[in-house]
């Protein structure tokens, strides 16, 4: 009876070989969604009153804030990745998949199955099982 499940671990798929980008950015929407708002509410409404909108300078605070949230995004993403893989957390277990995956990769440890399509042929690529 014991024998009837084994956990034989996490698979690696393809897509793992940019785990710890994917995680920034999904980390980083809040501050996007912030953007969004901020030039929703006060840009948008500035710019439909405002009718002269040929001088540069009502472009620079807009230019500056998206600059900045962005800046802050990502540095704020770094900040949590870069922790959690000091403390050995989630983004460490992440990051030893991504080098696994990024190994087997770089090494030809994979499966090519051609696919022929109408247009031409199409290579699939997939990973052995590790």
């Amino acid at each position: 009876m014991k024998k009837l499940v084994t956990y034989r671990g996490k698979r690696i798929r393809l897509y793992t070989r940019n785990l710890t980008r994917n995680w920034g950015l999904v980390l980083s929407v809040p501050f996007f969604l912030g953007l969004v708002a901020y030039h929703y509410f006060v840009t948008y409404s500035f710019f439909k009153v405002n009718h002269d909108l040929k001088q540069w300078t009502i472009y620079v605070q807009p230019v500056l804030i998206t600059l900045l949230f962005i800046l802050l995004s990502f540095l704020f993403a770094w900040y949590v990745i870069k922790s959690s893989r000091l403390r050995d957390g989630f983004f460490m277990r992440r990051y030893k998949m991504q080098m696994l995956a990024i190994y087997m990769y770089s090494t030809n440890m994979v499966n090519k199955k051609v696919i022929k399509t109408e247009s031409g042929s199409k290579e699939k690529v997939s990973f052995t099982k590790a």
